[in-house]
């Protein structure tokens, strides 16, 4: 756990990573500049709408920012889930915790905690832990999913193969038109396979569950229902009342909480104990921290959400934020560890008295949030269109020129947000004025973005390019551009060998690489290869297909590369072509699936 301002950027700094996905409720210009300077790849942001920045250089379209609303948008909860996601050719890492990408959270006055973990795959914990954050990223596209995280159709019918999508419009939290999201999902997704639940959970407040509705589900899975010794929860904002105190007080017998000076303590006077900072290391403190202490273990929440109504104990059906967070089982040695950060040289514990003439209106700690009443806008290309979104909070007229005529703009989820495709892209930007301010906004390209992705070596191809390559027309050109000399089997070199030679030697490389691939194969690598399989001509495609199934079918991996070569193989030999030696060449596959049976 790390828990001062350098550590953010340094941890992510230090790991290597193609994809970058970071939640965040506000952001500043200043941080963004900062993640831009230390991240590599590709850098994609999701904030709460009313929060946005407007980005006005974005060279290769490698960094978006998308505005996202909540379930049940109302100026009582918003988009507070705080996450930054790193994903690499062989793995993953994530931090979560209570830092925004705002200035405020790398202040010293602030103090933030998170929590950060790597995964490489190598365990079904990492799988299992991988999984649940794309459930989450699904669910705020509005993706169709069941219990388990699966895709469904709208009949609730499981959806197999590698980049189907279902949208739920109504359960949509994504802003703009742009498929961005969906795109970066898609190639950070892996194959689906049984995963074996953790104790080590991601967790988010759904439509039907709150974050303390996972934190019980987990105290009665691994816990057995047994009471805590202890509960220790730390919240820099509270709520007016709450409605679950009996379901809190149930966790443990003691309980104490942590709040800032000043903060609102009616609700627990009578319930906690009540623990308020002795100095400056806490004053300002911004973690969110709800720990479950047993005799030789605890259990510890560390996210976004503050113990309120809106963060805790709401779905996203009640109107809550959305948040997110982990629960994990701590080993005496790390619950030492979170004991430093409640140890009693930071808190001053409220005595009867002190509460008795305690002045409420020193200090204000209720959770609000409130839109930061300043307009910003993007753009995107979609289908040759412009489109240009614009948060325009004061209601200033938005025009093209200076004083100019106002623009037709068409009011999406919110008053004050708003889209038009009156504006003209000029020199890769859009120019217009909201009030007497010009707006300079650089023009998001969404295949400059897929582009920025492949040069960071996220293709499944990109060892095999040029005279490695399996694509005819590229390894015909490589050879023509720099031929190549090899030894026949009568032992005479030949210059520039038969393109085909050359191309069966590297499908059969590729299976073999392929086959020996340890990682599971995220979407976009399997539509790579299945849009290889329908570009290349009958007989590459052919022998490709039966190559690689043949190899990943000895090594029993990568099932949907496997049904992606079955139906190119399937849709070869129903050509006239290949009618008349279909019979025996399925009984040379031997396949075994109905689906290749029936054909």
């Amino acid at each position: 756990m790390k828990n001062n301002s350098k550590d953010f950027f340094q941890s992510i700094n230090e790991y290597q990573h193609n994809i970058g996905i970071y939640l965040t409720y506000t952001l500043d210009n200043a941080v963004i500049d900062k993640l831009s300077e230390v991240a590599t790849g590709t850098k994609l942001i999701l904030h709460d709408y009313t929060q946005g920045k407007t980005l006005d250089e974005n060279l290769g379209s490698t960094l978006v920012c998308i505005p996202i609303k909540t379930l049940k948008p109302n100026d009582k909860n918003c988009f507070h889930s705080k996450l930054a996601f790193l994903k690499s050719k062989t793995g993953a890492k994530f931090i979560v915790g209570s830092a925004n990408l705002s200035t405020s959270s790398f202040e010293s006055l602030e103090p933030n905690i998170a929590l950060e973990l790597e995964l490489d795959f190598k365990n079904e914990t990492d799988v299992f832990i991988y999984n649940q954050i794309l459930i989450f990223f699904e669910q705020l596209i509005g993706t169709r999913i069941n219990r388990e995280g699966k895709r469904i159709d709208e009949n609730g019918n499981k959806i197999f193969g590698k980049g189907k999508r279902v949208i739920d419009e109504t359960k949509r939290q994504i802003l703009i038109l742009s498929t961005v999201f969906e795109e970066t999902i898609d190639r950070i997704r892996t194959e689906e396979k049984s995963l074996k639940e953790s104790d080590i959970q991601f967790v988010f407040n759904s439509h039907d569950k709150s974050i303390f509705d996972e934190y019980k589900n987990y105290l009665t899975k691994y816990k057995n229902g047994q009471k805590a010794k202890r509960l220790k929860i730390a919240t820099p904002f509270v709520s007016k009342e709450y409605y679950k105190m009996g379901d809190v007080k149930s966790i443990a017998k003691d309980i104490s909480i942590y709040l800032r000076n000043g903060a609102k303590i009616k609700p627990f006077e009578n319930h906690f104990k009540i623990f308020q900072p002795k100095n400056k290391k806490r004053d300002r403190f911004h973690s969110k921290l709800f720990l479950a202490e047993y005799d030789t273990d605890a259990v510890l929440f560390i996210g976004s959400a503050n113990f309120t109504e809106q963060g805790f104990f709401k779905t996203l059906a009640e109107s809550a934020n959305q948040e997110c967070g982990i629960i994990l089982n701590l080993s005496l040695q790390k619950l030492q560890e979170m004991q430093d950060w409640f140890s009693d040289s930071y808190w001053n514990l409220l005595s009867k008295s002190e509460i008795e003439n305690y002045d409420e209106a020193k200090g204000n700690s209720l959770e609000f949030f409130e839109s930061q009443k300043a307009h910003y806008a993007w753009a995107e290309r979609v289908n040759n269109k412009i489109i240009t979104y614009i948060y325009n909070p004061k209601n200033y007229i938005v025009s093209k020129t200076k004083g100019g005529g106002e623009l037709n703009l068409i009011k999406m989820n919110d008053d004050f947000l708003f889209q038009t495709s009156e504006l003209k892209m000029k020199n890769e930007k859009v120019e217009f004025y909201i009030g007497e301010k010009k707006i300079s906004v650089s023009v998001f390209e969404l295949n400059e973005y897929i582009n920025g992705l492949n040069e960071k070596g996220e293709s499944v191809f990109y060892e095999f390019n040029k005279m490695r390559s399996i694509n005819q027309e590229e390894l015909k050109q490589a050879i023509e551009k720099e031929g190549v000399t090899i030894s026949s089997s009568s032992g005479i070199k030949l210059r520039k060998p038969a393109l085909y030679e050359k191309q069966f030697k590297n499908i059969y490389a590729f299976s073999k690489y392929l086959a020996s691939y340890k990682y599971p194969l995220s979407d976009y690598k399997v539509k790579e290869i299945e849009t290889e399989l329908e570009k290349a001509d009958s007989a590459s495609n052919l022998f490709f297909a039966y190559q690689l199934l043949n190899e990943l079918q000895l090594t029993n991996k990568h099932p949907s590369v496997q049904q992606v070569c079955n139906d190119a193989l399937i849709r070869i030999l129903n050509t006239d072509e290949y009618k008349s030696v279909k019979e025996n060449f399925l009984n040379l596959l031997c396949f075994k699936n109905d689906e290749t049976e029936k054909n």
